[in-house]
This record gives C-alpha cells, structure tokens and sequence, in this order.
C-alpha cells in the first residue's frame, strides 16, 4: 500500500482520539515532561515505546496508540543523538497538529497529522 495511502487511513483512523492525544500532549508539555510529544500509532500487540493511550486490538481498534517524547525516542534508539536538531528544526506546533511515528512491521515513519477537522 502506497505510504499515502497508510497515512489517510491513519489520519480516519486516529480521529477518535484527537481528544485524548491533545490532552495527553498538552499534559505533556504543561508538566514540562518534554517541548516534543510524540504519538506512537501502531497495529502491532507488543509496542514497548510510551505510555499506551489506546490499545490494538485486532477487529475492535484499528491502531494503537501510545504517547511519548523526543527524549524518550532518542532514549531508545529511535532518533539518532546527532539528529535530534534536525527533528526539533521540523517539528511542528503540537497545539495544531500531532507528531505521529507511525510504527508497522516494515519499520517507522514520522508524520504531523492536524489536531482538528478545520485543519484537514
């Protein structure tokens, strides 16, 4: 499947839960947790990045969705130490849209999604 086509269906996917991602963003942020909230979103049953928000369940949830940080990721080994500049440079305002690190079996990709209909 073409990755744009990955991301729409992450995009419908994920609506449900603009509202608690924004809320676990903005907790994130407010708590001074990290400048960087990170979604992890996946269809994968054992994800071992952030705090789970959402559960992947196979026929009842199309993605899981978990909530973490830039720190956490360079932590991890997911952003290089060398790239972090990089990524802060891209990174978006998290009050308009959601840094997503897609996760699947191929690997992970990163994508902003906006945090509201009016932004589609």
């Amino acid at each position: 499947m073409a990755e744009d086509k990955i991301f729409e269906r992450l995009k419908e996917g994920l609506r449900p839960y603009r509202r608690l991602m924004a809320q676990a963003s903005e907790t994130i942020i407010r708590q001074d947790i990290s400048s960087y909230p990170v979604f992890i979103a996946h269809q994968l049953h054992d994800v071992q990045i952030g705090i789970p928000l959402v559960e992947y369940k196979e026929g009842k949830t199309i993605w899981g969705v978990h909530a973490s940080t830039l720190e956490e990721l360079t932590a991890k080994g997911v952003i290089a130490p060398d790239k972090v500049e990089q990524f802060q440079s891209v990174f978006k305002n998290p009050e308009r849209f959601f840094c997503i690190f897609l996760v699947d079996e191929k690997g992970g990709h990163f994508a902003f999604m906006p945090a509201t209909d009016s932004m589609l």
